[in-house]
């Protein structure tokens, strides 16, 4: 897929490009695309500029989600920038300037988390730039200029980490770009600025692995966009 190109599906003798076409409620809500995800069912979810899409493999259209200013169901902004869907097959969706989203698939609303001034129980920042569920269930929201939240699923209050300049333990950056978490159940935090962090979840503190000039050993860059095992 080219990001300002529309969706290109590649099935092994030729390409078909889908595009936004304005006449057509049915194609992809805009042609730059952002994310695509793909559920557990094997439906395929577009994220665009302007909108989040469902394709619709028999008839190759697509449905649309996009934000309705008059309905608080509808999903809180078109500006789509990460799609999770965690082990109960509950999709979430975050968006570049209007928090977080909970899919109800049942009914197609969508329950809305984002930030609210001085309120330190809400998300730390509507700018969301991953998802992930640990092991044990928690999920895990990186912003972009707030930090890192972890979810209390149950009363829908977050707590966050926030780099504190006092704190050499604290988080190293406020941008969160990736969060993975390995097979022996260790957190990892990649930061745009700050380089990677793996958090000591008995002390509740981070470690930092960051670039070191005269450190042949150290990590080479401290942007860290995708973490793998």
């Amino acid at each position: 897929s080219d990001l300002q190109d529309g969706l290109n599906r590649y099935d092994g003798n030729q390409v078909k490009i889908f595009k936004n076409d304005p006449d057509d409620p049915q194609s992809l809500s805009n042609s730059y695309v952002s994310v695509i995800f793909t559920d557990q069912a094997g439906s395929l979810w577009v994220g665009t500029a302007n909108g989040l899409n469902r394709f619709n493999p028999g008839s190759e259209r697509f449905t649309r989600y996009l934000n309705d200013p008059n309905n608080k169901n509808s999903i809180s902004s078109n500006n789509i920038t990460v799609i999770y869907q965690d082990r109960n097959g509950t999709l979430w969706v975050g968006t570049g300037d209007s928090g977080l989203n909970k899919f109800d698939a049942q009914t197609g609303n969508f329950k809305r988390y984002q930030h609210i001034e001085n309120n330190f129980t809400t998300i730390s920042h509507n700018n969301i730039r991953s998802i992930f569920e640990d092991h044990s269930g928690i999920l895990w929201i990186g912003t972009y200029g707030g930090g890192l939240n972890r979810l209390n699923r149950k009363t829908g209050d977050f707590f966050n980490y926030k780099p504190n300049p006092q704190d050499r333990h604290s988080i190293s950056h406020e941008n969160i770009i990736s969060i993975y978490e390995d097979s022996n159940n260790n957190l990892w935090v990649g930061t745009d600025g700050g380089g990677l962090d793996q958090l000591n979840r008995e002390l509740d503190q981070f470690i930092h692995y960051k670039v070191s000039p005269n450190d042949t050993n150290s990590i080479s860059h401290n942007s860290i966009t995708n973490i793998y095992e």
